[in-house]
């Protein structure tokens, strides 16, 4: 019995590795930006992330998270957001 579940175990992951290798071979990749610019000027740089609603859900999201764990993630949170972007 234990064997049985052991091979059942192993087809799972043999099916799921390989479900998963054919999605990201199959998958097409995401335009987000439309523009064919790769380098602008700082004023670009600074309006980007206000230019789209990703963005902006993005650093609300942040906001609110930061609100709701305290007082020292509330200036840390935000801050780190924005130096890894």
């Amino acid at each position: 019995m234990r064997l049985a579940r052991t091979r059942h175990g192993v087809l799972f992951g043999i099916i799921l590795c390989g479900g998963f290798a054919l999605s990201f071979l199959l998958a097409s990749p995401a335009w987000a930006h439309f523009t064919e610019v790769a380098g602008g000027s700082w004023g670009e740089g600074l309006a980007h992330p206000f230019s789209g609603l990703d963005h902006l859900v993005a650093m609300t999201a942040m906001g609110l998270w930061a609100t709701q764990m305290g007082r020292p993630s509330l200036w840390l949170l935000p801050t780190f957001f924005l130096m890894s972007m």
